[in-house]
């Protein structure tokens, strides 16, 4: 299940229809058959989805799907690069309790409500650069809850974490 060539036919393609092996651990796609419906392999294999391994060592050759991704990663590589990993995310084990959670809930709904609202008006009529001051001034408001999640978050961040 987990050998090499199984686990890339079964990402990208069966072997030798969609791909050749090229030996040394290299593959070709056949960007005729592989691309000719969808701009990623989803027509003919299984992709993320397959019970595979594939190692680092193995070259794909013609793997415009990589391609894709890397390109829009390297768009955001720079601003991902000053996250800090601890001290920047909520580990996904920290839980408020049930009163947090429904505080949370609630200005959740609540900001989401105003700024769905405002995209979905953006979107059809513009005027972004223009109400953007008073959108980020709106979101902030005590009303909709920001400050109070942030305050929220970070007391359960504190409790988990020290």
């Amino acid at each position: 299940m987990y050998g090499e060539k199984l686990s890339v036919a079964g990402f990208f393609g069966s072997i030798p229809d969609i791909v050749s092996d090229d030996g040394d651990h290299q593959y070709t796609i056949d960007k005729k058959k592989a691309y000719a419906e969808y701009p990623d392999t989803r027509a003919i294999a299984l992709q993320d989805r397959f019970g595979g391994w594939i190692r680092d060592d193995v070259k794909m050759v013609n793997d415009t799907n990589a391609d894709q991704v890397t390109a829009s990663d390297q768009a955001i590589r720079e601003a991902r690069n000053r996250v800090d990993g601890v001290k920047d995310v909520v580990p996904i084990y920290v839980r408020p309790d049930t009163e947090d959670s429904n505080t949370l809930q609630n200005n959740n709904t609540a900001i989401s409500n105003y700024a769905n609202n405002q995209i979905a008006k953006w979107v059809q009529k513009g005027g972004i650069d223009k109400e953007w001051d008073a959108y980020v001034k709106k979101v902030s408001e005590p009303t909709l809850g920001l400050d109070a999640n942030i305050e929220i978050w970070q007391k359960w961040y504190d409790k988990y974490t020290k």
